[in-house]
């Protein structure tokens, strides 16, 4: 396990297997990824620091398929992710990708959440392409809540390659210090026990709600209940999950 401080235009992801911890100016966060059947796979993370230690952006996108089947697929959007991470704006970049997606025809449908922290300001602003919602939990309450977008025509925040010219929204949230955020992928929660039942949101939720206010120490629970829960190694699907506290 490596940690590193993430600088002024500093780049932390890929679609790797990876055990990391990292903070900026406006939060200390720490990863688990992991690969069903290889050292890639279709799970993509990131986050970045710029405007002078100001402004924190976090990714996170899950490829239907997992490992080295959809390695190449999760690669070329990390790419195009990387290219765009600059943008103003979450949903605006969520469009682009999705219009990458649709002409050059990916088979493979990707859900995605990209958020943004203003250190200055305490604002998480926050889009999403059919992903899981945020989950946070603020520095003086024990539970973890869902911070969805607003319900919107059919077809809107929809997945990745689902359609032309598709629409999304972001919205925001004010974080104080203290307060933590959790995403997730799917693997997280369709982990399997040996009778096949699925550790599940809300297994997930206890989980979180008695765990650590560190980032580390919430990964490390998280991860405890995964193992006590299946007894077997996560090979069931690509798994990704990023805990942060906002410093």
């Amino acid at each position: 396990m490596s940690q590193q401080k993430i600088g002024c235009g500093a780049i932390w992801g890929g679609v790797h297997g990876a055990d990391l911890e990292a903070e900026t100016g406006g939060l200390v966060a720490s990863l688990f990824s992991s690969s069903a059947d290889g050292q890639k796979g279709g799970d993509i993370y990131f986050l970045s620091c710029c405007q002078g230690d100001v402004l924190t952006k976090i990714a996170i996108a899950d490829v239907t398929g997992h490992g080295e089947v959809v390695a190449d697929i999760s690669q070329k959007l990390y790419g195009q992710l990387l290219e765009r991470i600059n943008s103003a704006s979450g949903d605006s970049i969520l469009r682009e990708l999705n219009q990458y997606a649709v002409n050059t025809g990916f088979r493979a449908i990707t859900t995605a959440t990209i958020a943004s922290f203003q250190r200055l300001s305490e604002d998480l602003y926050y889009a999403s392409a059919g992903h899981h919602p945020i989950l946070v939990r603020r520095e003086n309450e024990s539970d973890w809540i869902k911070i969805e977008l607003p319900r919107v025509p059919a077809g809107g925040n929809a997945p990745l390659g689902v359609g032309q010219d598709q629409r999304f929204d972001q919205c925001d949230v004010k974080l104080r210090p203290g307060d933590q955020i959790f995403l997730h992928t799917d693997g997280l929660i369709d982990v399997p026990d040996g009778h096949g039942e699925r550790f599940g949101e809300t297994r997930l939720m206890n989980v979180l709600t008695e765990g650590d206010r560190d980032a580390r120490q919430l990964k490390r629970q998280v991860l405890d209940a995964m193992g006590d829960f299946s007894r077997q190694p996560f090979d069931h699907d690509d798994t990704t999950f990023i805990a942060a506290t906002i410093r």
